[in-house]
């Protein structure tokens, strides 16, 4: 078996990118880059070196309208996998290529390379409800996160067994469904368009760093990535202080993570 290269990961996953946004600009979709991925655009033009993953975000209408629309609009290597489907295990969408196999240590969520599309939603002004609503995205987020590693002994690292085993059963109680339902619950608390702020609550994996004013995803700019012009918030200044502080410094090589993926072609 060969395994692609790290760069041959980044070009497929572009791939599925480009399908997504001639999918978005056919039908009037909105969307921005996200997270890693604005941030490679705005600091590299394009991937962020070490980076094996792609973000995307979409106001919830539009979100809706996508995850319809790819049903009978999408080429036959890639599956969009929603959140409201049963083979999901999380509370926004993934687009699969189907020609391209993972593998991942530990954790147990897709077999296929992938993008991701999350969906956003409304935000309060007051920061005190802005805290509940991240704290509990929090609780949610790990309880997911736990329900899909192999031995939760991996995740849970340099953590005591006592730590782990308690921690093992909370999850099994509370359970991957009822958190990912709760998650999805907690997004749509607050109509995209109902308030003055946004953000991406069904993941958030940023916290209140997350929200942005509503105006950003209304005016959107283009950025360069990887040679294209695709969409983002015209507020993407605002947005990557608010989930990495000073966005333009390299992290130190330590903290360069990635999904540390292994990825090959499938033999059709």
């Amino acid at each position: 078996m060969t395994y692609l290269t790290l760069r041959e990961v980044q070009l497929k996953q572009l791939d599925v990118l480009l399908v997504f946004d001639k999918i978005c600009q056919e039908n009037h979709l909105r969307y921005s880059l996200a997270g890693g991925t604005l941030l490679g655009a705005i600091r590299h033009k394009g991937f962020i070196p070490w980076d094996d993953d792609v973000d995307v975000m979409m106001p919830r209408p539009d979100y809706e309208k996508f995850i319809e629309i790819s049903k009978k609009n999408i080429q036959e290597n890639l599956i969009v996998l929603s959140n409201y489907s049963n083979q999901s295990k999380f509370p926004f969408t993934k687009i699969l290529d189907k020609r391209i196999a993972i593998e991942r240590t530990g954790i147990q969520d897709v077999s296929n390379l992938w993008i991701d599309v999350f969906p956003v939603d409304g935000l309060p002004s007051d920061d005190k409800l802005l805290r509940k609503i991240y704290k509990k995205n929090k609780l949610y987020i790990r309880i997911i996160c736990f329900s899909m590693w192999k031995s939760l002994k991996e995740y849970s690292g340099k953590q005591n067994k006592i730590k782990a085993f308690f921690i093992n059963i909370f999850v099994k109680i509370y359970g991957h469904k009822r958190a990912k339902k709760d998650l999805e619950k907690l997004a749509k608390k607050y109509e995209y368009g109902s308030t003055n702020y946004i953000g991406i609550i069904a993941w958030g994996m940023y916290g209140v760093g997350e929200r942005i004013p509503l105006s950003g995803f209304e005016t959107c700019v283009d950025v360069e990535f990887e040679g294209h012009k695709f969409k983002a918030v015209s507020c993407w200044h605002k947005y990557l202080s608010g989930i990495y502080n000073d966005y333009m410094q390299l992290p130190p090589e330590g903290n360069r993570v990635s999904h540390e993926i292994k990825a090959y072609r499938i033999t059709q």
